[in-house]
Order: structure tokens, then C-alpha cells, then sequence
């Protein structure tokens, strides 16, 4: 099978589109907490209490957090269910159709340079 960006798809597909993706540091940081806490242990979305502690577990500061979770719910990679009582909590998703994401490739990109790199280092 092959995906989006024609890589194999693999159990670490979603950290292959990390590396075509033009994504920040910040975008990064978020999504691999996220894909932690949901890719990892089987779940489809992830709960988080309160969005400071994306600066606490994803070293991305509480300033900046709520417009990088609303760049990636604009690009269509996160669906975000926001809290909205006191006592609620914050759940997100990766969304799992990356054909839908609005997410740029790095312009340099070589996918087949990249799938020679994974397969040198499959076992």
C-alpha cells in the first residue's frame, strides 16, 4: 500500500510525514504529544486537562499554544474539542485522513531518497 507522500506504509508512517511535512517546531511538538497519547496507546483521541500542559509535556509555551492547536484544526491535521465548562477537558485527535490535510511539502523533498534511507535501516 502506498501512501499519500509515496512512502510504504509502515507502523511509522506518521513520523515519515513528520519529515516531508513543513511543519514548525511548535507543530512538531504538539502533534508528537498528542500521537503519544493517542497513537500509543490505542486510542483514538487524547484528553488534556488544561492547554498549559502542552508547555509542561511539549515544551511549547502557554503563550503560543492555543494558535498553534488553531493552525493545525485550520489545516484540517487535528480536530480539537474544546473544553467548555470549568471542569471540562480538551480532546483532541489526529485527524487520520492526512489526504486532508493542508499541510505544504518541504519543497526539496525526496520521497525516494527518504523510502532508500527507511529500507537501508529496516530489518
Amino acid at each position: 500500500m502506498e501512501h499519500l507522500f509515496n512512502l510504504k506504509t509502515t507502523d511509522h508512517t506518521g513520523h515519515d510525514l513528520f519529515c516531508c511535512l513543513d511543519l514548525t517546531k511548535r507543530q512538531v511538538n504538539i502533534l508528537n504529544l498528542i500521537a503519544r497519547l493517542t497513537i500509543s496507546d490505542n486510542q483514538e483521541t487524547c484528553i488534556i486537562p488544561k492547554l498549559n500542559d502542552f508547555e509542561f509535556c511539549a515544551g511549547v509555551d502557554e503563550s503560543k499554544v492555543k494558535k498553534v492547536l488553531g493552525d493545525l484544526e485550520d489545516k484540517k491535521v487535528i480536530f480539537w474539542k474544546r473544553k467548555k465548562h470549568r471542569n471540562d477537558f480538551h480532546e483532541f485527535q489526529i485527524n487520520s485522513n492526512v489526504e486532508e490535510w493542508e499541510i505544504d511539502r518541504y519543497e526539496k523533498f525526496d520521497c525516494n531518497r527518504l523510502q532508500q534511507l527507511i529500507d537501508l535501516n529496516s530489518n
